[in-house]
């Protein structure tokens, strides 16, 4: 019995000289490098991407348009899987900042972006005080052509409606103030129009 009781330590003693120090096991699992088929657009020609739409287009979110949602807008996210099979460059009428909102002559006519606050969605400037709306559609506009033409709030009838960008129009409710940024010295084309002029080899 006492001989038994040396032989149980030793074999403890035994076992724990046995274990391996963690930097000595290697638990990450095995990567096995598997060569995946080149990409291929098919019969689809993705050199010249343009997207017709409205909101969900755009890149509109949290009640604002604004530079980070534009980068996550769907059209922004396929021209970069397109880009992997033949895909051209994207260009997009970036606003001035992540603050959103727009301005008309120094005027805010939209307001910034919704925030969490805590408790539900509240206004930006609930939560860090008065912002300056700097994308101003009578000051600072992009200069195009723009592979993503969707447009804040327009309905499809609105992608035929000749003026829908022009700036004269925004006082009257007959023009988009989203869409006004896009138009540059042609106030007067349509949406469509726009789109069409780009001779896109693929459209959404």
């Amino acid at each position: 019995m006492k001989n038994l009781k040396y032989l149980y330590i030793s074999l403890g003693v035994l076992a724990f000289t046995a274990c391996n120090d963690p930097e000595d096991v290697d638990l990450e699992p095995e990567v096995i490098a598997e060569e995946l088929p080149a990409l291929t657009s098919g019969s689809a020609d993705f050199s010249n991407y343009v997207a017709l739409g409205n909101s969900l287009t755009a890149g509109f979110t949290d009640g604002a348009l604004f530079q980070a949602s534009q980068t996550l807008s769907m059209p922004n996210l396929l021209s970069q899987k397109f880009s992997l099979a033949g895909g051209g460059s994207f260009s997009q009428p970036l606003t001035n900042d992540n603050i959103g909102g727009l301005a008309l002559a120094g005027t805010r006519i939209q307001d910034p972006r919704l925030v969490f606050g805590g408790a539900g969605p509240g206004s930006l400037e609930s939560l860090i005080g008065d912002v300056t709306v700097t994308t101003d559609i009578a000051l600072n506009n992009p200069t195009g052509p723009f592979n993503n033409l969707g447009v804040p709030g327009a309905k499809s009838f609105h992608l035929l409606a000749p003026g829908y960008g022009n700036i004269a129009n925004v006082q009257l409710g007959l023009a988009n103030p989203y869409f006004v940024r896009m138009t540059g010295a042609t106030p007067d084309i349509s949406v469509l129009e726009m789109a069409v002029g780009q001779s896109p080899s693929f459209f959404s």
